[in-house]
């Protein structure tokens, strides 16, 4: 039997050593004695606590050391096993010292001993943690091989009719056993075997393999049940390794019971909930009752922590209050001493939570105590950091968001995507130009403000201030009268200030020695509070830490915190009493500090006077470092940031405050192409002809009046521009594999500054027909975020809100029953009737039909009377005849169109309400789709209905779809019922182009 171990590393004809070389093994004497109830009790004996033991111990504190190494990342779905096999097979001495262990167990005792199959089975085991999967497979086979029933010493083919027991095929070994062969003895290894096979095919992703051996056990009848939990702990597996989600949940929960303790228990429970809650059919309330029970078992802080973020986010659309019982939970926990450690991701935690319904100054807060306890997690002080830079840029709070983005050790955060990464290292020089621009105007701000109080208001304002800086540097005297304070070399002497003339008195029982003493020290160290030098030094210390220059809560990025997080409480909310300070003080670097304070030699009544620009000549400087730093903001915001609305803000107030500026040519060029780049077409005409009636001949506007439009500023832009309306014809045209690979690669190589609302709309679209809701939601709010004031921003909202609805408006309109009434019959387009009708020209006498123009059209109407043409196509135009507005889709894929549609629907229901103008769609061939719309009374009355269509379609209807997507014409019933066997759409429409050329 040893001889017939396939993939074994024992050479038994190797030569021995000396002294053994005449001596045989003990397995090698199987056979030679008899296997008496002494032998075997002896032989179990030795086996099992001499080898077997001492293996199976080394071998779990493998496995135990493995899972103390590893760490789970609760924001993402947990791995199925609290290890990895790469944990594992590092601990090559150990697994070695279990294989030679086994190995010497196997060879040193009788092979007919009751522990040679487990043993087996523990060297398969060894084998797979060191990921030695061929020799691993080669011992759980060969225990399937020769542990299987024997027919008179001979093998049964497993599976076979030979194996058919009553009717019943089956690979299992009974283990129906006597119960003193339950007290006495160990179950056979062999099905456990076939476990071990299923676990080493899945490491190795043979799911094909796994497949087959689990539907054989699944409906093998003898399969034992003290192994049904291993069994569905590996189907759960297989499962997972497919994504499928649902069965995972109902496997792994039926597992549970095959979790050794309750860490591991709660563990299985949190991933069961995340499978409940990331399945194709949600089941919202299993999630929430495994979250709970993890809740429960679990011994990790971390665990129960976003086990209550994720029930939060499961039932806050269905519990009013659930968010904030889930909140102040948190808020509990982050109080108990337990968690003392924890509070940093608790108070992260606390702070998603407000995000999730826009509580963002109370966010703010609960990251500004997260960053107070982050004191050994330095990856949860950085990314609170992270988090608090995104949500102030989200703010628009420049300045802390560049003071939290430099706080921040982003090499500290292992979880940062590469995305986010690249992201804030472009957003950090740019913020620290803006906010040392955002700091400059404030400054002159400030500064001509007061120098336009009158005289006597402005000298007391002066005074206060100078009062209150040399107050906070430590100097005496309050520095606004002469002799105030002593600039001569001193000349004191010391003098003893407990010698007096009087007697009998202590001096700290009298007081006239006691004021003398104070006024002693305070003219010569000022001011000082009751602080020992450490505590000073950790004030110091303390104010060079970002823990100082915390922002505050608030309107403006001009105020912020005094101090820390001490200044809100557990819920939030600032503390009553608490300070602000000018954010200006919060100057990051030592340098920039320097230069913005002022010098010591300053700090006087008329070193401040002299700073207020009280002069023309001041005036013109201060105005003048206002002006550069507009500027240069609103160009950082564009050229840097591509955050187009700020820049207009920007640009808007230099202009609006300066109307003489040197540079305003320059400025309103970009204004323009800053409206240009959000679609804002009107206001970029606007400013487009300020630019022309102010510089007619100035260069900037001459390049608009050469070009129409201003193209991209190099050639990165040109070729992202490019790739992405690549991508946006993917889109348009169905091609939607082939388009998602091109955007994910593109936004790969230029991130997300070239979308356009378009684009993302379209892709917006596409996820909600394909029912990926949540994809759908980022899209659309990342159109939001980006382009605020464009029209499809207004679609998007409102999908936005739809889709939240979604499941309720379905079930709404499932369950609904409508009785239509009976409409009056109207001549519809039959888009299924392939006949052609040709119609002949009446004989009679025309009459000429005066067609009433719209009241929104000035141009000419189509007359009635135009000369009927009839072409050899046998297309005819009869002005009188009822005709459709048709527009013509040219690889477009169905699912625009149909939004199209709808979308065409609605406007006629708003502009057109006391009409009924109907909206038919019908597909040309593969490449062109028509909408026909009325039908009208004659064609200047479908003419005056288009011109109408035409400019809002482009606009704001169908503004996603490219205008070169799509014709307009009219068409008459005949025509069309002539176009659907011809399918020639462009003949056609240069058949109408030469009868009325000046209209489409």
């Amino acid at each position: 039997m040893v001889f017939a171990q396939p993939n074994t590393n024992v050479n038994l004809y190797k030569d021995k050593p000396q002294r053994y070389k005449e001596r045989k093994l003990g397995s090698e004497k199987t056979g030679e004695k008899k296997f008496t109830i002494l032998r075997r009790l002896t032989q179990n004996a030795y086996t099992k606590y001499n080898y077997h033991f001492n293996a199976n111990n080394k071998l779990n504190e493998v496995i135990d050391r493995a899972k103390l190494a590893y760490k789970d990342d609760y924001t993402k779905i947990l791995p199925f096993y609290n290890y990895t096999l790469d944990a594992t097979a590092t601990a090559k001495d150990d697994l070695d010292s279990v294989i030679y262990k086994c190995t010497a167990g196997i060879l040193l005792h009788d092979l007919r001993n009751d522990w040679i199959d487990n043993l087996y089975i523990l060297l398969g085991r060894a084998y797979l943690y060191r990921k030695d999967f061929d020799s691993a497979a080669g011992c759980f086979q060969y225990v399937n091989y020769v542990y299987a029933p024997k027919d008179d010493g001979y093998d049964i083919p497993l599976g076979s009719n030979a194996s058919n027991t009553g009717g019943v095929f089956t690979i299992s070994t009974k283990e129906k056993r006597s119960l003193w062969k339950k007290i006495t003895s160990r179950p056979p290894s062999r099905n456990e075997s076939f476990i071990w096979q299923i676990r080493s095919f899945l490491e190795q992703d043979m799911l094909g393999e796994a497949s087959g051996l689990i539907g054989i056990l699944r409906s093998d009848p003898y399969f034992p049940k003290r192994l049904q939990t291993d069994l569905y702990e590996l189907i759960a597996f297989w499962y997972y390794k497919q994504n499928n989600y649902d069965s995972v949940a109902v496997y792994l929960q039926a597992a549970l019971g095959n979790a050794q303790n309750n860490v591991e228990r709660s563990r299985w429970e949190f991933l069961t909930a995340q499978m409940y809650q990331n399945a194709l059919h949600t089941n919202d309330s299993m999630a929430i009752d495994m979250y709970e029970k993890a809740i429960k078992h679990t011994m990790d802080p971390l665990m129960e922590i976003y086990a209550r973020l994720n029930i939060v986010s499961i039932a806050s659309e269905k519990k009013e209050n659930a968010l904030q019982e889930n909140l102040n939970q948190l808020i509990k926990l982050a109080k108990k001493d337990r968690y003392a450690d924890y509070r940093d991701i608790i108070y992260y935690a606390a702070a998603m939570l407000e995000l999730k319904r826009d509580g963002l100054d109370a966010a703010q807060n609960y990251l500004l105590k997260s960053v107070k306890y982050s004191v050994n997690n330095q990856e949860q002080k950085a990314l609170s950091f992270v988090t608090l830079g995104n949500l102030n840029y989200a703010r628009k709070h420049f300045i802390q968001s560049h003071s939290f983005y430099d706080s921040a050790k982003l090499e500290n955060i292992k979880t940062l995507s590469e995305e986010d990464l690249a992201l804030i290292n472009k957003r950090k020089p740019a913020l620290k130009i803006i906010a040392e621009n955002m700091l400059i105007i404030q400054k002159e701000d400030s500064l001509q403000r007061i120098a336009l109080m009158p005289e006597e208001e402005r000298k007391v304002y002066v005074k206060k201030i100078l009062k209150q800086l040399r107050k906070e540097k430590g100097m005496k005297g309050s520095g606004d009268e002469e002799g105030s304070y002593n600039t001569a070399p001193s000349t004191n002497t010391n003098t003893d200030i407990f010698s007096t003339d009087t007697k009998g008195d202590w001096y700290f029982l009298n007081s006239s020695l006691k004021s003398k003493g104070f006024n002693d020290f305070k003219t010569k160290w000022g001011k000082r509070p009751n602080v020992d030098n450490w505590r000073r030094q950790a004030e110091v210390d303390k104010s060079a830490t970002p823990k100082s220059r915390n922002p505050l809560k608030g309107d403006s990025d001009e105020t912020a915190f005094d101090g820390f997080s001490d200044t809100v409480d557990d819920v939030g909310k600032p503390k009553p009493g608490t300070k602000k300070r000018d954010i200006s003080k919060d100057a990051d670097d030592k340098e920039k500090k320097e230069k913005e304070e002022a010098s010591d030699d300053d700090l006087t009544f008329e070193g401040l006077m002299s700073k207020l620009p009280l002069d023309e000549e001041r005036l013109a400087t201060s105005n003048k470092k206002i002006q550069t730093a507009l500027f240069i903001n609103g160009q950082t915001f564009q050229d840097n940031l591509e955050e187009y609305i700020d820049a207009i803000n920007n640009y808007n107030e230099l202009l609006n405050r300066f109307q003489d500026y040197s540079n305003k040519q320059k400025a309103l060029f970009n204004l323009y192409y800053c409206y240009h780049k959000l679609g804002m077409t009107i206001q970029a005409d606007s400013v487009l002809r300020v630019m022309k009636n102010t510089f007619p001949d100035g260069e900037f506007t001459k390049t608009l009046e050469e070009k129409g439009a201003i193209t991209p500023k190099d050639e990165k832009e040109i070729a992202a521009t490019k790739v992405y309306e690549g991508v946006y014809n993917l889109f348009i045209e169905g091609k939607f594999e082939e388009a998602k690979a091109a955007k994910a690669k593109a936004d790969a190589e230029y991130g997300v500054n070239y979308w356009t609302p378009q684009l993302l709309f379209i892709e917006a679209i596409y996820y909600v027909k394909q029912r990926e809701d949540s994809i759908a939601t980022v899209k659309l709010k990342d159109l939001i975020k980006l382009y605020p004031k464009t029209p499809l921003a207004e679609k998007a909202a409102t999908m936005i809100d739809v889709l939240k609805r979604r499941k309720q408006i379905e079930d709404y309109l499932t369950k609904l029953e409508i009785e239509r009434e009976e409409e009056p019959v109207t001549r519809a387009v039959d888009l299924e009737d392939n006949t052609t009708t040709v119609v002949e020209p009446k004989k009679e006498k025309k009459k000429e039909v005066e067609t009433k123009k719209a009241p929104e059209v000035k141009d000419k109407e189509v007359g009635t009377t135009t000369k009927v043409e009839v072409k050899k196509n046998a297309y005819t135009f009869i002005p009188t005849e009822q005709q459709y507005v048709i527009i013509v889709f040219n690889k477009v894929d169905n699912i625009f169109i149909k939004e199209a549609k709808n979308a065409f629907e609605r406007f006629n229901k708003q502009k057109f309400y006391n009409k009924k103008i109907d909206v038919q769609q019908y597909q040309l061939d593969e490449e062109n789709a028509i909408l026909l719309f009325g039908i009208f009374e004659n064609a200047g009355k479908a003419i005056d209905y288009y011109k109408v269509l035409k400019p809002q379609a482009a606009s704001s209807i169908i503004s996603w779809i490219p205008e070169t997507k799509y014709k307009y014409s009219i068409i008459s019933y005949p025509n069309f019922t002539t176009l659907k066997e011809t399918k020639n759409i462009a003949e056609y429409i240069n058949f109408i182009q030469e009868i009325l050329p000046d209209q489409f």
